[in-house]
């Protein structure tokens, strides 16, 4: 929701307009489609997918050339696991702006899930001729190129969406900078713990469920390893086991409680869980060991937002956009990753992901 990530309402501001204003030649009753968005991006945000579905429906009966619409309801279709009913929406959304590059991640994305890669692919690579230094493009390609066998690209792929994600990111690499294969490989040697560094080396390619069994082992040869906790409560963030996560980062905290990252994360889990005011608690002790770090000012804006605290959120956005020097995602694109951070080809979906 995600995510992020990569998912909350349309906008950090009081207004609520949206590209079906943006249609002159149509005549559309704006109030009509400004409530109805509210009630999509409530519905959205609260994991009630099928009612999203309706409200989306309705804005596109009114207004056929509705981008985000399309866009978004091809969201609430993919968190339905129709994946083919999601394709299909991404489809028309490309028709009415190819120029779009989040829509064209989500479509491979969804081409992911029925398990057609080379589609994928393609999508992926049209989202990174884009705009290259989407790093989620750079990752999810490097997924898809995994699962058909393409090792060393796959591995090209996920070194340049960690330089990416780490120079120019968002919050996708949610448990903070991971080492390149190469670097990891060639510190076995000398890891007192290689099962954090299998652990690692698995998490970065994907395979979250591998990644656990050895961060589970790495935990029971050294359960004082705040590090491990991290980064199996990642693991379990990203397979959609929210509970399970804020345990481990509950965990982390108590071994680390001077670093913020830990915190963030765990305010991260509980804002896709729905915990908006226990989120905030969490960002605020993320900002006040890290306070120079845009990225906690920015999710506790989302938090606000969730909760209707307008002024709060843009208080927040501006603050983060003020000590961003790197790309920041547009709020007003907030709904439009179908791809929950949690979400690889190992996970379930859960009900529940912003």
């Amino acid at each position: 929701m995600q995510k992020t990530i990569n998912l909350l309402l349309a906008v950090f501001t009081m207004s609520l307009s949206i590209s079906a204003t943006e249609n002159p030649e149509n005549a559309v009753d704006r109030s009509a489609i400004i409530t109805a968005t509210k009630n999509a991006n409530y519905y959205y945000m609260s994991g009630k997918y099928r009612k999203a579905l309706d409200a989306y429906s309705e804005i596109i009966e009114r207004d056929p050339k509705n981008f985000n619409a399309w866009h978004f309801r091809g969201g609430a279709k993919f968190r339905l696991g129709d994946y083919i009913g999601a394709i299909a929406d991404y489809t028309k959304a490309i028709e009415l702006n190819s120029g779009d590059k989040d829509v064209w991640i989500n479509r491979g994305f969804a081409r992911h899930k029925i398990k057609n890669y080379n589609d994928a692919i393609s999508d992926y690579s049209e989202s990174i001729r884009l705009f290259d230094k989407y790093h989620k493009a750079w990752y999810y390609r490097g997924l898809s190129k995994y699962m058909i066998g393409d090792t060393e690209g796959a591995l090209q792929d996920y070194n340049k969406a960690i330089f990416l994600g780490n120079k120019y990111g968002d919050g996708l690499y949610l448990a903070g900078s991971t080492p390149r294969y190469s670097e990891i490989v060639s510190s076995e040697k000398n890891e007192k713990d290689p099962h954090l560094i299998r652990g690692k080396l698995k998490y970065m390619s994907g395979e979250f469920n591998e990644s656990i069994e050895h961060f589970n082992k790495s935990i029971e040869l050294n359960p004082g390893s705040g590090e491990a906790w991290l980064y199996r409560g990642s693991a379990k963030l990203r397979l959609g086991n929210y509970d399970g996560a804020i345990a481990d980062f509950s965990k982390s905290i108590d071994l680390m409680p001077n670093t913020s990252n830990p915190f963030f994360l765990r305010g991260n889990t509980k804002l896709r869980k729905g915990d908006f005011n226990g989120s905030i608690s969490d960002f605020n002790e993320a900002i006040r060991i890290q306070p120079s770090e845009y990225k906690h000012w920015y999710y506790r804006g989302l938090a606000h937002l969730a909760l209707g605290e307008y002024e709060k959120a843009q208080t927040d956005y501006a603050k983060a956009k003020a000590l961003s020097k790197k790309i920041l995602r547009d709020p007003n694109n907030a709904l439009k990753s179908s791809i929950d951070e949690t979400d690889t080809e190992e996970s379930k979906l859960k009900a529940k992901s912003y």
